[in-house]
């Protein structure tokens, strides 16, 4: 918006039809322009008011986030003391008493492999503990939240575990004529190998965090695949 005055001389006209005197002009050209800026005003209120709900919308998701933080860490602490004072109290001496009960049942079945051997086929002998395995295993996946029933049941598992050894290296010196050798190293080789078979696929249902009676799955499907083969060598070569 512009104005002013001047004394116009009437000869300096383009036209000429004007005549000497003063004059006064105003301009209202750019006046729209100020109209223009209201819907700016308008979303700039609009945007901060956007910004100002955002910003409390955050810190309110901050606040929420780290109060349950907070409560995890506090239940997280609460099961460590609880299982600080109730559990690991005196495991020292129960785990003592499991591993001996361990050792024992590898023992005992070690010596009943080896006793069932003499007096029946091997082949039928390992299978045979092989489906006890598998089915131990199975009802340490139902009974695990009983200790006194998962503890029998480790104790079958472990006595199978030596139990079937025998058997199979009655099976090696019948089968392996000249080659007893490579196949008693062939032997340990595939003892060795299924131990560490079966702590990796028995980690796998932990790691996708399911419960530890899940690692006794695994066990037994390669408890039943075991019995498999040992029927078939039973049927096929006996």
């Amino acid at each position: 918006m512009s104005g002013g005055y001047a004394y116009q001389l009437g000869r300096y006209c383009n036209s000429g039809n004007y005549n000497n005197g003063a004059y006064i002009g105003a301009s209202l050209v750019n006046l729209p322009l100020l109209y223009n800026f209201t819907p700016e005003i308008k979303n700039a209120a609009i945007k901060l008011e956007q910004a100002e709900l955002k910003y409390t919308s955050a810190q309110n998701r901050a606040v929420k986030d780290v109060s349950a933080a907070y409560e995890r860490f506090l239940t997280a602490a609460d099961n460590l003391n609880h299982y600080e004072k109730n559990i690991v109290a005196g495991s020292k001496a129960l785990i003592e008493t499991i591993m001996i009960l361990a050792g024992a049942s590898m023992c005992v079945g070690n010596l009943l492999g080896g006793k069932l051997s003499d007096k029946f086929s091997p082949a039928k002998v390992a299978g045979l503990t092989q489906l006890t395995a598998c089915i131990a295993l199975i009802l340490i996946f139902f009974f695990s939240h009983n200790p006194i029933v998962s503890v029998i049941f480790m104790c079958v598992c472990t006595g199978c575990l030596f139990g079937v050894s025998a058997p199979q290296q009655v099976l090696l010196i019948e089968n392996a004529k000249g080659g007893e050798m490579l196949g008693a190293s062939f032997s340990q080789i595939s003892f060795n190998l299924g131990n560490a078979i079966g702590a990796f696929v028995g980690g796998i249902p932990i790691s996708h965090g399911l419960a530890y009676n899940y690692t006794a799955i695994p066990g037994a499907v390669f408890a039943f695949m075991g019995f498999g083969m040992l029927y078939y060598f039973h049927k096929r070569y006996n």
